[in-house]
């Protein structure tokens, strides 16, 4: 019962969490089912307690990959992170991501039996000896895997079975308490991102504004699909649209991606991803530069600009852009050959380090400027 009333409040709270493919086959609906049985009337109970705060979520395409391989498929950029297979377990995999600077990765360490979730950081290019999330109870989240750490470096998404899921795999999330050097207890993040089904991996990707959701539900056994979202400031949800049960459970299960597509400007989201991708395939320097002014506009010419404060902006952005592609390279450099014996360059590597952590924070700094300047000069 103290879990079942947990629950509950974990419902109310999710009112004002920060967020950031169709048909049901036969075959399909067996294994929902089953997944839901092995959870128990507790995991209906929370399905039915979590419905009403259904996040209001649009969704603008889906892909269905393999099952053993769907991380590659997930079109994440370097400023969001990596994510790579740590570990292969017959056709399961356990997951790392590693942050952009490459100075922590979070990983899943376990076998066919159990996993949990670790920790490494990075000083003076050696990795630390790995430290358990502790604080995440084994016990109340099992099979710990697919960890996604967001651009504040404090929210942890990951996914886990056990009592306090819908049914199968879930996905919770997580917040680091840095006056308390631990981590907080994780929430169940809720309806449409968790299903009766699996539900892997939630990755989001602050600069392009765009999500993805990988589950196994409406699949057959052997696939996931891959969900392609728009996140959302603050979680919005269907109070406001006089739902039924039915209708409210439509949305919830992602029956059908077309009807979510009134929830914003897909074709602005499919723009943004399109742009995304196209900086991730493309190796000039003036291409990777290209700047996403809104959901619109990518700019690659400051002539494109109409405010001059804008346009002078834009060149600092540029050669922002071109200090952190050298910085890298020379960190990348000097990590190598400390890593061959040159003990001697951990303090360089360390400045190079601290200095490639304020470029990238002036980088997002000159980019709201830039925005800023360009909205103020139309009104």
């Amino acid at each position: 019962m103290k879990k079942i009333q947990a629950w509950i409040l974990t419902a109310l709270l999710f009112v004002a969490v920060p967020a950031g493919a169709q048909k049901r086959n036969a075959a399909v609906k067996g294994k929902a089912a089953a997944a839901m049985r092995n959870n128990g009337n507790g995991g209906r109970l929370l399905f039915n307690t979590l419905l009403p705060a259904t996040a209001k979520v649009m969704v603008i395409d889906s892909v269905v990959v393999g099952k053993n391989d769907f991380l590659r498929h997930i079109p994440l950029n370097e400023e969001a992170g990596k994510l790579s297979v740590k570990r292969k377990i017959g056709n399961n995999v356990l997951a790392q991501y590693e942050t952009e600077l490459g100075d922590r990765r979070f990983y899943a360490v376990g076998d066919s039996t159990s996993s949990a979730l670790y920790m490494q950081t990075k000083v003076g290019g050696e990795w630390s000896q790995q430290s358990s999330l502790a604080d995440i109870s084994d016990e109340d989240y099992h099979y710990q895997n697919f960890p996604f750490l967001c651009a504040d470096g404090v929210t942890l998404f990951f996914s886990a079975t056990g009592p306090n899921t819908i049914g199968g795999r879930d996905i919770f999330m997580t917040s680091y308490d840095s006056d308390k050097d631990e981590w907080l207890q994780p929430q169940n993040y809720g309806l449409p991102f968790n299903s009766t089904a699996n539900d892997y991996l939630l990755a989001i990707d602050d600069l392009d504004t765009l999500g993805w959701l990988v589950t196994d539900r409406h699949q057959h056994a052997d696939s996931v699909c891959i969900y392609t979202f728009v996140p959302t400031q603050v979680r919005k949800n269907f109070t406001a649209d006089n739902l039924s049960a039915t209708q409210l459970e439509h949305f919830a299960q992602i029956h059908s991606i077309a009807d979510t597509w009134t929830f914003g400007d897909r074709n602005a989201a499919l723009r943004r991803r399109d742009a995304m991708m196209a900086r991730a395939t493309t190796t000039t320097t003036q291409n990777r530069t290209a700047f996403v002014l809104n959901d619109n506009t990518v700019i690659t010419d400051e002539k494109q600009l109409n405010s001059p404060l804008a346009r002078n902006l834009f060149r600092q952005w540029v050669e922002l852009c071109s200090m952190i592609d050298n910085t890298r390279k020379s960190l990348d450099e000097k990590r190598n050959l400390y890593a061959r014996g040159q003990r001697e360059l951990k303090q360089n590597i360390l400045e190079k380090e601290n200095s490639l952590r304020q470029q990238l924070t002036d980088l997002h700094n000159v980019a709201k400027k830039i925005r800023m300047a360009e909205m103020k000069n139309k009104q």
